[in-house]
């Protein structure tokens, strides 16, 4: 678009001078003939006014152009300026998933190894719980095995007082 804007331009000043150098040529005429001077004079002056016009659109297309050319220029400008930013907001949005990234893979691997211990942990705690319960279940039956040897004992002890008192009763008679 600016290569089209800048050929513009150069034909709008090729033309430009050309309409100079037929006024300026015009102008000599009229110095040169002073022969049909009335007719020459109308036929120049309509001739330089026509000229004047197709200099005046010339020049105003060329300010058109020089004026969209300058806000392509800025526009293009401010599209630099905006890709420019974009960029490093990109760079930044790549830190920042980055370091994320980072993060929560150190946040699995902790994960991970307290996943193992809370396993580990358990295992152990299941083994506990199997050897207490297995303990509390001998205590039990040695417990109830003590009460039945105690309570035989007991009734042994009561049966041999008996036999006792039974002897020294006896004794006692003769």
């Amino acid at each position: 678009r600016v290569d089209e804007v800048n050929r513009r331009i150069s034909e709008l000043e090729v033309a430009k001078a050309s309409a100079e150098a037929q006024v300026d040529k015009l102008m000599a005429l009229e110095v040169q003939g002073k022969e049909n001077l009335d007719d020459q004079i109308v036929a120049i002056t309509a001739e330089r006014d026509e000229l004047q016009s197709e200099l005046d659109d010339i020049t105003e297309d060329y300010e058109e152009t020089r004026t969209s050319l300058e806000r392509t220029s800025m526009e293009n400008g401010n599209l630099l300026a905006r890709t420019r930013a974009l960029e490093q907001d990109n760079k930044s949005l790549e830190y920042q998933y980055t370091e994320a990234e980072s993060k929560t893979k150190e946040t699995n691997d902790l994960l991970a190894v307290a996943n193992n211990e809370k396993s580990t942990l358990q295992s152990a705690l299941e083994v506990m719980k199997t050897e207490s319960e297995e303990t509390v279940q001998l205590w039990q039956e040695r417990t109830q095995s003590l009460e039945g040897e105690m309570q035989s004992l007991e009734k042994q002890l009561e049966q041999q007082e008996k036999e006792a008192t039974e002897a020294i009763a006896q004794w006692e008679a003769r």
